[in-house]
């Protein structure tokens, strides 16, 4: 495939809209299947991947993130990751995972992850999974940060392309962060709410 152009509202794959349902169903399957787990095609999942890939292929995508709203076990970072594939595989773009956002938080004070969070802040694509189960903040040399605040507020700031999955609702996340982030994160995110029971309980 050749390089699409990323524009600042996100990823032109226009030329592969008939492909992009497909695609991303094939991944997020991949990603079911990865986890020994079977693929429940049923009518929650062909809702969530009709959705996805509505949002995917918006021709007026003004914001340039997605949040993944839900209770846990029902296919949010699975949805996550396939769209972050289907990204890469549309774009040839390497996508950066941040698949335990806590650990990030809790160690921040270590010079190696001040460093990765340097290079999450700049990726072209970022995936942050379950936001809102980390810190609110810590302490780094005697002083008070919120890695993930600051996270949000670089990436909103540089307008790069972000999909995150959280258990807490925007007013929710807007309670944890503040009003201030809470604001940037409702021009920033579009919203994909999953209300469906866990998967878990029906393996």
């Amino acid at each position: 495939m050749a390089t699409p152009e990323i524009t600042s509202n996100g990823f032109n794959i226009q030329r592969y809209r008939d492909q992009v349902p497909e695609i991303l169903r094939l991944y997020y399957r991949a990603e079911v299947m990865k986890r020994g787990c079977p693929f429940i095609d049923d009518q929650d999942t062909a809702a969530h991947l009709q959705k996805a890939a509505r949002w995917l292929l918006s021709v007026r995508r003004p914001k340039t993130g997605l949040i993944i709203c839900g209770g846990t076990g029902n296919g949010k970072t699975t949805m996550a990751n396939a769209l972050a594939q289907t990204i890469t595989k549309c774009n040839n773009q390497a996508v950066t995972q941040i698949t335990a956002l806590q650990f990030a938080a809790l160690e921040a004070e270590r010079d190696e992850n001040r460093y990765k969070l340097i290079q999450y802040r700049q990726a072209p694509v970022l995936f942050l999974d379950d936001v809102g189960t980390e810190a609110a903040s810590v302490k780094v040399w005697g002083n008070v940060i919120s890695p993930v605040v600051e996270l949000i507020y670089q990436r909103y700031n540089l307008q790069l392309f972000t999909i995150a999955t959280s258990n807490l609702t925007e007013k929710q996340l807007t309670e944890k962060y503040g009003d201030r982030v809470g604001d940037r994160i409702r021009e920033m995110f579009n919203v994909l709410a999953f209300n469906n029971e866990s998967y878990r309980g029906r393996i």
